[in-house]
């Protein structure tokens, strides 16, 4: 969509862009986007900051409108991908003062820039019709792991992650943070009962793994075949019965700690996931 240029946020230099102002009506609509229910029921997830908006740019999310600063157009890169993101059909972008921002903002750092994008879940079978390694949260409850495990499914060639019941909400803002823009070139399946997602996986010939803290045959060990679907419980460790017949894995450990982080187990196992050629 393109705009008539007028400056209209304090402080725009000589030959900065400029964006028609931001709506005070638009202003309380997004805003409200900080809420779960206002995200499930529009299918808009917030982001900020300069580098999740380029990560989103570049693995070409559907970003449907764009919130900027004059301070953040001064950045040159910045300047550009907003110019670029303007020029897409379908996108508005908006002129804001910091403090207007600052509104629609989940941080204080947010760096000048806010976008929407439109993220749907998709059905699991979905996950398994490409036939590469899935991941499964089952009951992950931080932010941090899920956006962290998002983003090293993505460096080890996974194709899609499903979050259980009970799992942390894989489409919000902190998990998009932690994910690095993974999220955005991932496929994603929500609210996925356990029993349904181990039916899904043998229909589709797929090998469970679930990985345990103790009492499971050494990663190292094992040949993951390409259809590989790794379950990661919750923190606590605890697992849905759903997955007592999975294959457990267990990381030794050399050093004197018990377990991992849940995210790092999770890229230890899918680093060997990947060096076994299946997520290639």
């Amino acid at each position: 969509m393109t705009h008539d240029v007028q400056s209209s946020a304090p402080g725009d230099g000589p030959g900065a862009p400029g964006y028609p102002a931001l709506p005070k009506a638009r202003r309380r609509a997004w805003r409200a986007l900080q809420r779960k229910k206002e995200r499930r029921e529009t299918g808009l997830l917030p982001i900020e900051g300069r580098r999740l908006f380029a990560e989103a740019a570049t693995a070409g999310a559907d970003v449907r409108v764009v919130v900027t600063t004059a301070g953040a157009l001064a950045d040159e890169g910045t300047r550009r991908a907003v110019a670029q993101m303007a020029a897409r059909p379908g996108v508005e972008v908006f002129a804001a003062r910091d403090s207007e921002l600052a509104e629609l903002a989940d941080t204080e750092s947010h760096q000048g820039v806010w976008a929407a994008c439109a993220i749907s879940p998709r059905p699991l079978g979905e996950l398994f019709a490409e036939g590469a390694p899935v991941v499964f949260l089952a009951g992950a409850a931080d932010p941090g792991n899920a956006g962290a495990i998002l983003r090293s499914a993505c460096a080890f060639g996974f194709r899609g992650a499903a979050a259980g019941e009970g799992t942390v909400e894989l489409t919000s803002p902190k998990v998009a943070r932690a994910s690095a823009g993974a999220i955005f070139r991932m496929r994603l399946a929500v609210e996925v009962a356990a029993a349904a997602a181990v039916q899904l996986a043998r229909e589709a010939d797929y090998a469970i793994f679930l990985a345990a803290t103790r009492g499971g045959a050494d990663p190292g060990e094992v040949v993951f075949p390409r259809r590989t679907m790794l379950v990661l419980s919750s923190e606590t460790g605890r697992s849905d019965p759903a997955f007592s017949q999975a294959t457990r894995v267990t990381i030794p450990m050399v050093g004197p700690v018990e377990s991992l982080n849940l995210a790092a187990a999770a890229a230890v196992l899918m680093a060997r996931i990947a060096a076994c050629g299946v997520a290639l």
